[in-house]
């Protein structure tokens, strides 16, 4: 995974030089060890508590409903980790690393700008076990960000301290990370009068159904990252949660640029018991796949009946 090492210890008003960042050495961002930082605002409306690290430690706690904090000026980009490759001037997701002890409902919204600004991601918490046993979530924005406008950290949830916050990183790829499948940009199911349909899986969460033969979905600029010079990072595997009630010929081809591009992964003649009975099938692809690209999956299969139903699917490095 390509890592966005930008320091959230920045002075406001200071140089920004791309992130200090070692190259070779992901930096990951203490968010308070030090109250001396002229870039760090924070608010707790909930009382007159601030939000404020807990001693001993550089994790900030005494978080409740509605309190914020973030950092004025926060670049989006970040040195590569291999320093003959130039910058890449974008970040696409957030990890933060979080203890939550208790089982209250508990969101963060990842703003840019402020705390009022716009909103980049939601990041659900649930409980962790204890205020001492962190997790790190993941959280994917909608489209590139770009530049040093700041990031802002906005809590919601039921009553009580909701959270500890430890750290937090930005990302330049979606790798390593599940993308459900009903997150598709496009769709077309030329076999049907019906277009490739969302449906509700017994127990909880989405899928994609409906697909008929020569169907396909298709996510936009998937970012497969790949900015090391010796090939290390991008995408080499895909893991996908799929649904096969019938033992008819179907198949799966995971394609780029086009439904017609290359093919990078398949899966053919499968079959897991029933059209909600999931089951993961990882597969390898032929090449690494680096950069922002196009990525389709095309649904093939014998009759009019639907090929396969599409829970999530995971790219790996």
């Amino acid at each position: 995974m390509s890592i966005i090492a930008a320091s959230a210890l920045t002075l406001l008003g200071s140089v920004f030089t791309a992130n200090a960042q070692t190259p070779g050495i992901p930096r990951v961002d203490e968010v308070f060890p030090t109250f001396i930082n002229e870039a760090f605002r924070e608010s707790n409306p909930t009382d007159n508590n601030k939000i404020r690290a807990i001693a001993g430690t550089s994790t900030i706690g005494f978080i409740q409903n509605n309190t914020w904090f973030g950092y004025l000026g926060y670049v989006y980009g970040f040195n590569p980790i291999v320093a003959t490759q130039p910058p890449i001037p974008y970040s696409v997701g957030i990890e933060v690393t979080v203890a939550k002890g208790n089982t209250t409902s508990a969101f963060i919204d990842v703003r840019k700008g402020s705390a009022t600004g716009t909103l980049l991601t939601t990041i659900p918490v649930t409980s962790t076990g204890s205020f001492t046993t962190f997790r790190t979530l993941r959280g994917n924005f909608s489209t590139r960000q770009t530049g040093a406008d700041g990031i802002f950290f906005v809590f919601r949830g039921g009553a009580g301290f909701l959270m500890d916050v430890r750290s937090f990183r930005l990302v330049s790829d979606r790798n390593n990370t599940r993308i459900e499948a009903e997150s598709f940009s496009a769709e077309s199911n030329p076999a049907s009068t019906a277009t490739i349909s969302v449906a509700s899986i017994p127990g909880g969460g989405m899928k994609v159904t409906n697909a008929k033969n020569n169907s396909w979905i298709r996510f936009s600029q998937y970012e497969f990252g790949g900015y090391s010079a010796a090939g290390g990072l991008g995408g080499k595997n895909i893991n996908m949660r799929l649904a096969k009630g019938t033992n008819t010929i179907g198949a799966i081809d995971v394609r780029l640029d086009s439904p017609t591009g290359p093919i990078i992964g398949s899966l053919t003649n499968f079959v897991t018991g029933g059209n909600n009975t999931f089951v993961t099938f990882p597969r390898p692809f032929t090449q690494t796949v680096t950069g922002a690209r196009d990525l389709y999956f095309v649904f093939t299969g014998q009759g009019t009946g639907n090929v396969v139903d599409v829970d999530w699917f995971e790219i790996t490095e």
